[in-house]
């Protein structure tokens, strides 16, 4: 028997039919993606909407947040789908929720992430099909682990 988080990831899997071939894409466009990844996130943290989220979180630590989000889409993209990755991001899901992450600004995250990842793979790729099939499975997979960080339920506080 599925437990609830596991049912909601197959609903997930499901909805957007995340097949074999979209997980062959994915990977196969992470191994294009990782060596650049560093300076996507370096773009990203340099955004004018993170630099006021610094100011508001004085003790932001970008080197951390970085090594932490490289680490959680090896996981992704390595297509470890499992009890342990649904735990790791609605833990995430929960921390953002937590400290008042603004959910247009989390969503429109991924997408600056999507048009990234994008760039980097038509610079290595010319062959239009290449890129739409890769994108295809690359695009399944983000917007899988958003829609997991976004179902998470907020932390009960013992202060409330």
């Amino acid at each position: 028997m599925l437990s609830p988080d596991q049912h909601e990831l197959r609903e997930y899997i499901d909805f957007i039919d995340l097949n074999r071939q979209d997980v062959i894409a994915a990977r196969k466009a992470w191994d294009i993606i990782r060596p650049n990844i560093n300076d996507v996130l370096t773009y990203f943290y340099s955004s004018q909407i993170m630099k006021q989220t610094e100011r508001q979180f004085p003790k932001f630590d970008i080197p951390t947040l970085i090594s932490k989000q490289i680490t959680h889409w090896d996981t992704l993209f390595s297509g470890g789908l499992d009890e342990d990755y649904v735990n790791s991001i609605k833990r995430i899901g929960s921390a953002h929720r937590r400290i008042n992450v603004s959910l247009p600004y989390y969503v429109i995250s991924y997408g600056v992430f999507l048009n990234e990842f994008e760039r980097i793979l038509r610079f290595h790729h010319k062959n239009q099909s290449d890129i739409v099939n890769l994108m295809s499975g690359l695009r399944k997979f983000i917007l899988l682990d958003l829609a997991l960080a976004c179902s998470a339920e907020r932390p009960i506080s013992t202060t409330e």
